[in-house]
């Protein structure tokens, strides 16, 4: 062992955390056995990343104040937490020699090192899933409800228009070709724009453009579309390109939806925001406790995982 790994093995064995909040600790074994489950394509390189390094110890704070909640609970001999117990006890692992030996572990000690962190990252997922299956739809609807009183403007279909098009070269007798479609129905204006019309889309829609929101219509002209009744707009509108003669075919006014049109979604969104908030209340409790960090291993733990690097 180099004299800089016996030195991390020595405060290791003194103080063994990278982080601690309350009396939740993050072990510097937390870190080795995400290193290890990287697989061996992805250590090399892991050393030079210190910040993505210190995300993953406050990650892992995070998962460590998770598990500690199940635990103190007794959620752990619910169903959903005994399968991942049984699960992660029946698992085989290939073994990687080089792993231990580079970090001078003892295999048995780090192998169930590995399997407990393997049991709080997958009771950290088991967790929001729990949580999501035990808060129902009936539960938040009436939150639901009010958010919709609350914010109805943002509950408003928007009006479509459903329009036609002649797009026509600028220097074209554009006005003479206005004229004679002043009073055209959309069959017969869509017969023009078929011949004479040079936009290319015109061989798949015959010069229907078919529905639109004001914000989806983006040209100079919009306003002026968005203002006409239905008919044939009675001015030639133009681009920096195109002249264009328009047909305002229906107009379908904005509308406030009904808490029913929109109650199944909404319920969903308001459902899942209760749930991260009640997973988030987990890690705010115990974030308000003093962080704790071990500066001498923190400082160090950067060189630790250079072993992996290629030469």
């Amino acid at each position: 062992m180099n004299t800089w790994m016996f030195l991390i093995t020595a405060l290791f064995s003194q103080d063994d955390f990278l982080v601690k909040q309350g009396d939740v600790t993050v072990p510097l074994a937390d870190l080795d056995a995400y290193v290890y489950l990287l697989g061996e394509h992805k250590r090399p390189g892991f050393a030079d990343q210190p910040t993505q390094i210190e995300q993953n110890i406050f990650t892992l704070l995070n998962v460590n104040i998770v598990y500690q909640h199940i635990m103190e609970n007794g959620l752990n001999d619910e169903p959903e937490f005994e399968a991942v117990l049984t699960e992660i006890e029946n698992r085989e692992y290939d073994l990687e020699d080089g792993f231990f030996e580079a970090l001078e572990l003892n295999q048995e000690a780090a192998l169930e090192s590995i399997r407990m962190y393997l049991i709080k990252t997958r009771f950290y997922r088991t967790m929001l899933q729990y949580l999501d299956d035990s808060i129902t739809a009936e539960q938040v609807e009436p939150l639901a409800k009010e958010h919709y009183l609350i914010n109805k403007k943002d509950f408003v279909v928007p009006e479509k228009r459903d329009i036609s098009v002649i797009m026509l070269e600028q220097n074209a007798d554009v006005d003479q070709v206005l004229k004679s479609l002043s009073q055209a129905d959309q069959e017969a204006f869509q017969s023009v724009a078929s011949d004479v019309s040079v936009d290319p889309s015109k061989e798949l829609n015959q010069g229907h453009w078919g529905k639109f929101r004001l914000v989806d219509f983006n040209y100079p002209f919009t306003q002026t579309v968005f203002n006409a009744p239905v008919g044939v707009i009675p001015q030639v509108l133009t681009d920096s390109n195109h002249a264009y003669i328009i047909r305002v075919n229906e107009v379908q006014k904005s509308r406030q939806q009904s808490f029913d049109e929109v109650k199944d979604k909404l319920v969903e969104q308001v459902r899942k925001n209760v749930v991260g908030k009640k997973f988030q209340s987990i890690i705010n409790a115990q974030g308000r406790k003093e962080l704790e960090v071990n500066p001498e291993l923190t400082a160090h733990v950067f060189e630790r995982y250079k072993v992996f690097n290629s030469d």
